[in-house]
């Protein structure tokens, strides 16, 4: 249907966001299927003979149907029912941080109404392999964060042969290009400045394999906590470099505070 004149828009979506408005309404951010991150507008959501329950709450995947108007910053949420009920998220402290950030992640990231289905795809698979693993889960988090930055055109240039090259117990990044070499000669064009990240050969790794693995091997790879660090440190000096936005951390701030 066109988007030019008031139509009935049905789709499934991932809540990203969720804030009390008024008496009884809130107004919540989603991730569409099919139109990317939108704002609406829940007329009496919190009262108590509201409809909603649980499926407006931050990582809820649910079917909604949506008012639209042309030109409004805020649609109307009509309807919604349970998608996937994802309860093993809730239950564990460490999966419930992880998804916190994936989803304020993807709502500092993507635009308003601007479709992109692999990115919901990647965001509804990310979290259904949290939902289920059993160990590991928080390597899903860096995870997600280099898979969507290549959805939005920044997947690091790195080779097979690149990490295999790395012979030593040190290698370098190159953030703009996403490069890793042993040496900056070895790089193309012999790259300098700025962009370089030293790290372990072991951290370098773990980054190509964050990268380009499937899930199964991710959610395998055994990471101690200075290993951690250090890759994570990688993928945070990556995604900064591309994304001009600051980084949300509200959802670390949280967690942290509460370990």
């Amino acid at each position: 249907m066109a988007r030019d004149r008031p139509h009935i828009l049905r789709t499934q979506a991932v809540v990203l966001r969720s804030i009390d408005y008024g008496e009884t309404s809130r107004i919540v951010t989603l991730y569409t299927e099919d139109r990317g991150r939108m704002s609406v507008m829940v007329r009496g959501a919190r009262s108590s003979k509201s409809r909603f329950g649980a499926t407006l709450e931050p990582m809820a995947h649910i079917q909604a149907m949506v008012f639209c108007r042309p030109g409004r910053e805020l649609q109307s949420l009509t309807e919604t029912s349970q998608a996937s009920t994802w309860r093993g998220i809730r239950r564990s402290l460490d999966k419930l941080e992880t998804a916190w950030r994936i989803v304020e992640f993807t709502s500092a990231l993507m635009h308003e109404e601007e479709a992109h289905e692999e990115v919901y795809a990647l965001l509804v698979s990310t979290l259904s392999a949290l939902d289920v693993a059993h160990t590991r889960s928080r390597n899903l988090w860096p995870l997600f964060q280099m898979r969507l930055v290549a959805h939005l055109g920044f997947e690091p240039a790195f080779t097979r042969e690149d990490v295999a090259a790395l012979a030593s117990e040190r290698g370098i990044l190159h953030l703009e290009s996403g490069q890793m070499a042993q040496d900056v000669s070895d790089l193309d064009g012999g790259r300098a400045g700025g962009a370089l990240r030293e790290a372990s050969r072991a951290a370098l790794r773990a980054f190509a394999i964050l990268c380009r693995a499937d899930v199964a091997s991710v959610l395998n790879m055994h990471m101690d906590a200075a290993l951690r660090s250090e890759v994570e440190a990688l993928v945070t000096g990556y995604v900064s470099w591309h994304v001009e936005a600051a980084l949300p951390n509200r959802a670390e701030k949280v967690f942290a505070q509460i370990g």
